[in-house]
């Protein structure tokens, strides 16, 4: 929000609303043009179940990056596992702010987790820390997106006569959308 603010130049109170709606939108058409899930997931109290698509056997690929991985199992078993280095002659290891969990011995049958995964909401809260970096360049075209879903972004042209004037930004601009084009993964499965 306060990117938001500042990138508008617009800090009304009364507008809260329409930018918070604003944000929500671009949100989900960064993670749409992106084909990947960037937003925070927390299976802390119950599982997600990997899609057996996702299992390649030595190593699972999540549609999300990990924070934090508290519980594995496999077809109902709990597996031995932990941070990559953490553990030794572990059932499974991974590295925080990636989408994998290596096996030493391969995946197979159901596998389930419990953890935290995606991008954290607040980095001052330790529930979600440490946080994976987003990349600057989706931060950058959520703002933008926002700014132009909002209806508030305004740039400066020159007009004709030579002087500056304020014009509204009603579209999401063709570099932002380009980049996150660029960016898009073809699906998270390898």
């Amino acid at each position: 929000m306060i990117q938001l603010r500042n990138f508008i130049g617009n800090d009304d109170p009364e507008l809260e609303l329409k930018l918070e709606e604003a944000i929500n939108a671009a949100s989900r058409m960064v993670d749409q043009r992106l084909g990947s899930s960037v937003w925070f997931q927390n299976y802390s109290a119950s599982f997600y179940t990997v899609d057996p698509r996702d299992n390649i056997g030595a190593f699972i690929v999540l549609p999300f990056p990990i924070i934090t991985l508290t519980e594995l199992t496999q077809d109902g078993e709990a597996l031995t596992g932990g941070a990559y280095g953490e553990i030794e002659d572990a059932d499974y290891t991974f590295t925080v702010g990636t989408r994998t969990i290596n096996s030493a011995g391969g995946f197979t049958g159901v596998i389930k987790i419990k953890g935290t995964f995606g991008y954290a909401l607040d980095e001052n809260d330790p529930d979600n820390l440490p946080p994976p970096t987003l990349h600057p360049d989706i931060n950058d075209a959520a703002i933008k997106i926002a700014a132009a879903l909002s209806g508030l972004w305004k740039k400066t042209s020159r007009s004709f006569g030579g002087e500056n004037e304020a014009v509204l930004v009603q579209a999401v601009p063709n570099d932002v959308l380009a980049r996150l084009r660029n960016m898009r993964l073809t699906s998270h499965r390898l």
